[in-house]
């Protein structure tokens, strides 16, 4: 799904890459992800290094995933935007779905803080291809251009952190994304702003967005 921009003044605009496939990607960040400059403007988005070899080798499959969770019907119920800091906006979140072999279901808000805009896109995907979808999206998103990625604790059984900062610090684009038996799970948070951003602090605070939304998840 492709949500229109919000206007915003002042701040020029680049142009949306095209999507491609949901590999190339999509986990929307590519396709769709909105990176908000520091006057709260919102410009076009990350780009992916390809300079790297594809792994040929053959692997032997994971193991399947133990079915606690079932797909939560409304997306938008699962998180608390408030769990994300006193500088975060407020805004209401509409569902959005990103297609391809591993679809996603999540909840895209947009959000009006006092100095800028912002955007968090919330997915959660409850089926077997949940090790499939974190070992994309690890493989993925440290490896995009001027990001840099971490394994954090604290958020179901395996989960990861990657972040760029941009500005003066002023900008911040951030992903979470935990699995926990064959429930995944995964938060994106841009914005810009008139102060620097604190990475680590988000990263707290989208572990503790992240695992409310796993607590909040049906159980099957």
């Amino acid at each position: 799904m492709t949500m229109p921009n919000p206007p915003f003044q002042g701040v020029p605009h680049s142009p949306v890459p095209k999507k491609k496939s949901r590999l190339g990607l999509v986990l929307g960040i590519a396709g769709g992800v909105l990176a908000l400059c520091c006057g709260g403007g919102i410009v076009a988005a990350l780009t992916v290094d390809t300079g790297k070899k594809a792994d040929t080798g053959k692997k032997a499959a994971a193991p399947a995933a133990v079915s606690t969770y079932k797909q939560p019907g409304d997306p938008c119920a699962l998180g608390d935007l408030k769990l994300l800091g006193p500088r975060v906006g407020e805004g209401k979140g509409e569902s959005t779905q990103e297609t391809g072999d591993l679809p996603l279901t999540g909840c895209d808000y947009f959000l009006a803080a006092d100095d800028g805009a912002q955007e968090v896109k919330a997915f959660a995907a409850a089926d077997d291809k949940t090790a499939a979808r974190y070992e994309q999206a690890w493989k993925l998103y440290p490896n995009m251009t001027g990001f840099s990625g971490e394994k954090v604790g604290g958020c179901g059984a395996q989960a990861f952190f990657t972040k760029r900062l941009s500005y003066g610090d002023k900008r911040i684009e951030a992903q979470l994304v935990c699995s926990q038996d064959n429930l995944y799970v995964e938060v994106r948070f841009n914005a810009g702003g008139n102060e620097p951003w604190d990475a680590a602090a988000m990263r707290g605070n989208l572990v503790a967005f992240a695992n409310a939304m796993i607590a909040a998840t049906p159980k099957a």
